[in-house]
């Protein structure tokens, strides 16, 4: 009998979610979970797989990155599918083998997977193979796996109490989800967060129609806090690690708050590490609390510290755990920033911090966004880089440590392989083609990857396969140093780059970036949502729009080809980044904090004036003030 489909889900979220997981168990913990998981191999060895597998998942909650676990797991699944094939057993051992960044293994049980069932479980096999193919760039069913994922996205959205099996970070990812697609797919998670910790749902129609256009209120000037009483600011996330790109990236914002005006709660899900980024968060807060790990119990800890605002930093790129504590409004002002990069969908989210690039004025943009809006004056992707500059900007080390040829004009993409696109790949390609000295640079994710994007520059562009040059994830440090070896980073349309973006611009390399003037042509892919635009207000906030943020792809590449080509008008904008970099509003933490503080004042005083009515809110840049 396979494996009930609740407990496998309930297996694959948390495998999914390995890589986002900190825990750091005692001692006695850790005999605990050993024995565990011996006593599972001594069931998996005399073929008794549903106990075996009862002990694993106990020893899965306590301790996710326990050696051996994944494999056990593994073993687990084969053995069962030996028995008695079955989809539900093949997308468990394809989520473990994702783990192991098997990905070609994994699709293989996800096509058997698929053909193996129907309905719901065939949606979700259908998105974990596009998932899988996506990571390693394979793109030769694109055309099949693309209107099949559509129609299985849609028919869920027809369904009230349906959950899509397109989680909503892919859909910001997938060129094949539109815009409204995406946002829709978020609601319903919404939903389904309201539904776990019994709140009653609002339909999904309703939270996706404005009945009217939202005003805008611009705010020039600061408030005070009203009673003249400090505003009691919370920030909840899970990813208050060192190993996460939040903590690096904020780590300085919370310091410098006004601490005058503001009162810093900050909520973790998680133990704090030991890591310089996490101790600097904690020490810039008034109250560092790690919640408990009941959601009801979290969110009645922080109801009980009487927060003004939360500001929610994870949206659904983590575990549903924050969400489901949104869920029961335990303030009364709740903002969405940083994690999720869209509309959360969400009726228990008042506002969303964002920018008038990644969220556009035109009504058939805003009409896709259910919260608020609190736009900030420059770009809303805030960061730490300009303090860690001295760690930054080391001195080069040589290109031949990563084979790259000393002479060539280096393209860098350094993003995630699965937010490549096959359009935007051969575009790159092409350029290629138009100059010769020219070599392309790009992050690995396995052997499947390289074969696959090295067979489509051989036989499609006649290109020499080693003119691609692969490296492997490096830890922060090497890879901020590394990034200095390339001439031109290459951002990918579909998702744009965000805190690599951010890498590569403040160590120097200029980046070039996509936003359309116009509709998409057939195949290539549309940059309405908000992720396919934070690119273009990196650029803008470090004064570069004008000459590195292309309005098609056949502009795109022209600027690809004038950078390597035109050596005195490159040099150029590589000094214009570098005299930028002190003085634009990208790196300038301080002021951000400012322009983020006079929103967050003037929405606690527009709620004490006027109940519950709220309006979009436009901050005039108070850089002086």
């Amino acid at each position: 009998m396979g494996l009930p489909v609740l407990l496998w889900w309930s297996l694959t979220k948390l495998a999914l979610l390995i890589s986002f997981a900190v825990h750091t168990p005692q001692p006695q913990q850790q005999q605990e979970e050993a024995s565990l998981l011996t006593q599972a191999r001594q069931f998996l060895a005399v073929n008794d797989t549903d106990t075996a597998f009862q002990y694993l998942t106990q020893a899965y909650a306590n301790d996710r990155n326990q050696p051996g676990l994944l494999a056990c797991f593994r073993d687990v699944f084969s053995q069962r599918i030996e028995s008695h094939d079955n989809a539900v057993d093949r997308m468990g051992l394809a989520s473990i083998l994702l783990e192991y960044e098997h990905y070609g293994a994994a699709a293989r049980h996800l096509e058997q997977a698929v053909q193996l069932t129907a309905s719901k479980s065939s949606a979700n096999a259908l998105s974990m193979l596009f998932a899988a193919r996506a990571a390693v760039c394979d793109w030769t069913h694109i055309q099949q796996d693309s209107p099949a994922l559509v129609a299985s996205v849609q028919a869920s959205l027809k369904q009230e109490d349906q959950t899509p099996a397109v989680h909503p970070y892919k859909a910001l990812m997938w060129p094949c989800l539109s815009l409204a697609d995406s946002t829709k797919i978020a609601s319903k998670f919404a939903r389904r967060a309201m539904s776990a910790v019994s709140v009653d749902p609002v339909p999904t129609s309703s939270l996706l129609v404005h009945k009217e256009e939202p005003s805008i209120f611009q705010v020039s000037s600061r408030r005070r806090p009203t009673n003249g009483r400090r505003i009691k600011l919370g920030y909840l996330s899970p990813d208050f690690t060192g190993a996460h790109p939040l903590a690096f990236l904020m780590q300085d914002v919370f310091r410098l708050h006004n601490t005058s005006e503001f009162q810093l709660y900050i909520y973790s899900l998680v133990e704090s590490d030991d890591s310089l980024e996490v101790a600097k968060i904690k020490h810039a807060a008034h109250q560092w609390t790690v919640l408990p790990s009941s959601n009801a119990a979290a969110a009645e800890t922080i109801r009980d510290d009487e927060l003004d605002i939360l500001i929610d930093l994870c949206g659904y790129t983590g575990t549903s755990t924050v969400a489901e504590i949104m869920a029961h409004k335990v303030a009364p002002l709740q903002i969405a920033y940083m994690g999720f990069p869209a509309s959360t969908g969400a009726p228990f989210i008042d506002y969303v911090v964002c920018d008038r690039i990644v969220v556009p004025s035109s009504s058939e943009v805003r009409q896709h966004y259910t919260e608020q809006l609190l736009l900030l004056p420059h770009c809303y992707f805030v960061n730490s880089h300009r303090y860690l500059s001295s760690s930054l900007r080391q001195p080069q080390m040589p290109r031949t440590r990563y084979n790259l040829p000393d002479s060539a004009f280096v393209y860098c993409c350094h993003s995630r392989p699965e937010k490549i696109d096959p359009h935007t790949f051969k575009s790159w390609l092409q350029v290629l083609v138009n100059v010769p000295h020219s070599v392309l640079w790009l992050l690995r994710s396995g052997d499947e990857m390289e074969d696959n994007l090295r067979q489509i520059a051989e036989q499609e562009f006649a290109l020499d396969k080693n003119r691609l040059i692969f490296c492997d994830k490096a830890p922060r440090d090497q890879h901020l140093a590394r990034l200095q070896l390339a001439n031109l980073f290459l951002d990918t349309p579909a998702y744009n780059a965000h805190t690599v973006g951010c890498d590569c611009l403040s160590a120097g390399v200029p980046m070039v970036s996509l936003l359309r003037n116009h509709v998409a042509p057939p195949d290539e892919v549309e940059t309405d949502k908000w992720a396919s635009r934070v690119g273009a207000s990196l650029l803008a906030a470090i004064g570069l729009d004008d000459v590195l943020v292309a309005g098609s792809m056949e502009a795109y590449q022209a600027i690809m080809v004038h950078c390597a080509t035109d050596s005195e008008w490159f040099s150029s904008v590589k000094e214009r980044l570098q005299r930028n970099y002190h003085t634009a509003p990208l790196f300038d933490t301080p002021r951000w904090v400012r322009n983020l503080e006079t929103g967050l004042l003037e929405i606690v005083a527009l709620r004490t004036e006027g109940g519950s009515s709220y309006s979009d809110i436009e901050i005039v840049d108070n850089a002086g003030r």
